[in-house]
């Protein structure tokens, strides 16, 4: 059964924090895990009770793992609530993307004849949305390891210097925190896609 207010059971929870602990050791990188305190009280019983927190009371966790790559940072954030967002610094590229998932709303506007950038890969133009500064370079970075492992993901939105990632490489997306190996594997994937973008 899962914690009130998060994505885990108390047992998925531990091994979630016990993989990261793990993963930022042998990465040689760091962690800070961070607790939030959920008071589900009525305010009025807060204001009067402030020091009985009783069983209504409970706490969140969240954590911030940073691995050095390239003589900067790949900065992993993730926790009960919110899903993996992987960053890494990139402010001298003028090279931008956006790879998003498709929703009915973008479906809708294809048939209308709404001009979409395709790589080629059917399977892959049917999944994702693309938006690039730079059709040749976007196309020469989606090669097909690149385009296997983001089919493989359900939910990702994936961005190179976007409004929404200035001066980064950011990908937010659903892996298996449960397993230390998936970690890994996503952890090596976004190495090889920071050695792709070409400055």
């Amino acid at each position: 059964m899962k914690r009130e207010g998060s994505r885990f059971s108390i047992d998925e929870l531990n091994q979630n924090l016990s993989n990261w602990k793990l993963i930022s050791k042998e990465y040689n990188g760091e962690i800070k895990i961070s607790k939030t305190s959920i008071d589900n009280r009525p305010i009025a019983h807060q204001v009067i009770n402030k020091k009985n927190i009783d069983l209504l009371e409970y706490v969140l966790y969240s954590l911030k793992i940073k691995i050095p790559f390239k003589g900067r940072e790949i900065t992993i954030s993730t926790g009960e609530t919110k899903m993996p967002i992987f960053e890494y610094s990139n402010k001298n590229s003028k090279f931008s993307f956006t790879i998003s998932n498709e929703d009915y709303f973008e479906k809708f506007l294809k048939l209308f004849g709404s001009k979409e950038l395709k790589t080629g890969d059917i399977d892959f133009d049917k999944k994702y949305l693309l938006d690039t500064n730079d059709e040749v370079k976007l196309q020469s970075f989606l090669d097909q390891k690149i385009r296997v492992w983001l089919k493989e993901q359900t939910i990702c939105y994936f961005d190179l210097n976007s409004p929404k990632s200035k001066n980064k490489l950011s990908m937010y997306f659903t892996l298996n925190e449960i397993s230390e190996q998936n970690i890994r594997e996503q952890i090596e994937m976004f190495k090889y896609c920071v050695d792709r973008i070409k400055p």
